[in-house]
């Protein structure tokens, strides 16, 4: 889906750049969804900060608005653009703040608006957004993943599309998003999913001392690893793969909803995809049963007072447990 507010927004500065405009004037853009809901968008001269107005269906007091760090929201009438009497919920950006963020937010505000099929509801459907924006952001996170996060959840995703088609749409409840040690349960047995774009020889970064120890895993527990290249100009984009994923759920809206809900929880969300440039193209994919004497490190072999383990492993040091898909799916079906 086209990122429409960057596109507004990019057009808005381009006419700010090619026009003589003075300081702490606004320019503005009228978009009008299908559903016949108008939102203004606005930049400020100045310092080129984004505004967005929503129109209102019903009486709001300021006080419901939620608060975070980097963006005001207010009530003002637009009478250039609507009846003066209409009431306008507005985000402003603050001076000092990265536009991309306030962009994000302000796209999902619109994707979500756009689904309505009137205007009634508008007022409720903005304050539910903004709060969910809240709670986001007073967790000090921001709504766009790091290269190292993007390229972990390509793999996990990677894994999940192949569990879809070997076990169905109910393998999207077998991947745990946040909260648990490893990132798949299946059955009884657990997978932990790794990803390099490093040449070989590869090898896999383990995050902690937990992330393969078996001790909670009743079954056996598994080492996935897809060596990839990324670049820019090439290979499947994380959105393409989110996209493609959604196809298949597509006939079960409850697993889909699932799906989404678990992608929001890992920070990705659809209004930032265009923010995700790089393409991945598999290179090898390696398979290990994680048992005694593959090369790791737990819990009950850490001394005392040493924290926060973060190490790497050979891949090739770990050859002798790599096992084949048809052993692990027969595995998993036991």
């Amino acid at each position: 889906m086209m990122n429409k507010t960057r596109e507004i927004y990019d057009s808005l500065l381009q006419e700010l750049q090619e026009k003589t405009i003075g300081p702490d004037k606004i320019i503005s853009r009228k978009y009008t969804g299908i559903n016949g809901i108008g939102l203004i968008y606005s930049v400020f001269s100045g310092e080129r900060m984004r505004a967005l107005a929503i129109p209102s269906d019903k009486m709001l007091s300021e006080t419901q608005f939620p608060v975070w760090k980097g963006v005001k929201i207010y009530l003002a009438s637009m009478p250039e653009y609507d009846d003066p009497s209409r009431t306008y919920i507005v985000l402003q950006q603050i001076t000092g703040t990265e536009a991309y963020i306030f962009e994000i937010v302000v796209e999902n505000l619109r994707r979500v608006v756009e689904t309505l099929s009137s205007s009634k509801g508008t007022a409720d459907t903005v304050l539910n957004i903004l709060k969910k924006w809240e709670f986001f952001f007073s967790h000090g996170r921001v709504p766009l993943l790091t290269a190292s996060e993007a390229q972990g959840l390509y793999g996990e995703l990677l894994f999940l599309e192949g569990l879809i088609h070997r076990f169905g749409l109910n393998a999207v409840n077998t991947w745990y998003s946040e909260k648990n040690t490893h990132d798949f349960y299946i059955g009884q047995h657990g997978v932990e999913v790794k990803t390099s774009d490093k040449q070989a020889p590869y090898y896999a970064h383990i995050n902690s001392e937990y992330q393969l120890d078996d001790s909670d895993v009743n079954g056996h527990l598994y080492l996935k690893m897809y060596a990839l290249r990324s670049d820019r100009s090439g290979g499947q984009k994380l959105p393409e793969l989110i996209w493609n994923i959604r196809d298949l759920l597509k006939l079960d809206i409850a697993v889909l909803n699932i799906f989404d809900k678990k992608l929001e929880t890992l920070g990705y969300f659809d209004a930032a995809e265009d923010y995700y440039y790089t393409g991945y193209t598999l290179r090898d994919v390696y398979l290990f049963e994680v048992k005694p004497g593959f090369p790791r490190l737990v819990k009950k072999d850490i001394p005392n007072g040493i924290y926060h383990i973060e190490y790497d492993i050979s891949i090739s040091e770990g050859m002798n447990y790599a096992v084949e898909d048809d052993e692990f799916f027969r595995k998993l079906e036991e």
